[in-house]
């Protein structure tokens, strides 16, 4: 439609410049006529009359709009989902809030009651064990010494083994 058009500085205007293109540095201004004069003040008297919106007039603006209405039914689905994301990971986390977790000083302290000596083999794989939090706490599942030290004895076998 605009294929042929060509829109440079010169021909273009603005609203009220009656301007001729005979040269850019003058501008001859159009004086107003009476009727121009009474109309814009009858505007300006109009609008000091008139009131700010009531705000049920823009809650039914907001409610006829569809834009407006579709971002509000977004709105609500992503709080929703995150609301559901966030009950969830709660709820999946919860656990491991409750469940106690030695130290790694607790657990060498266990090793050490297992009977597993320093300056050893078996003492260096319990200490790269108890380096992982559910190590810790599987040593504390074990009900006696010696069930540790099995389990210690048997780790260290399989670390061994090429």
């Amino acid at each position: 439609m605009f294929g042929s058009a060509h829109v440079t500085g010169a021909s273009a205007s603005t609203p009220g410049d009656l301007s001729d293109n005979s040269s850019d540095d003058e501008v001859h201004e159009v004086e107003k006529s009476p009727s121009d004069i009474h109309l814009s003040t009858m505007l300006q008297q109009k609008g000091k009359k008139r009131k700010a919106p009531s705000s049920t007039c823009a809650d039914d603006k907001e409610e006829k709009s569809p834009f407006l209405r579709l971002y509000k039914q977004t709105c609500s689905k992503i709080e929703d989902g995150v609301n559901k994301i966030s009950t969830s990971v709660e709820a999946s986390s919860a656990p491991y809030m409750t469940s106690h977790i030695p130290t790694i000083a607790e657990a060498m302290r266990m090793v050490k009651e297992c009977g597993v000596q320093e300056k050893t083999a078996l003492m260096h794989t319990a200490g790269l064990l108890i380096m992982k939090p559910e190590i810790r706490e599987l040593l504390t599942l074990f009900e006696t010494n010696e069930g540790r030290l099995d389990w210690l004895q048997r780790e260290h076998e399989m670390k061994k083994l090429p």
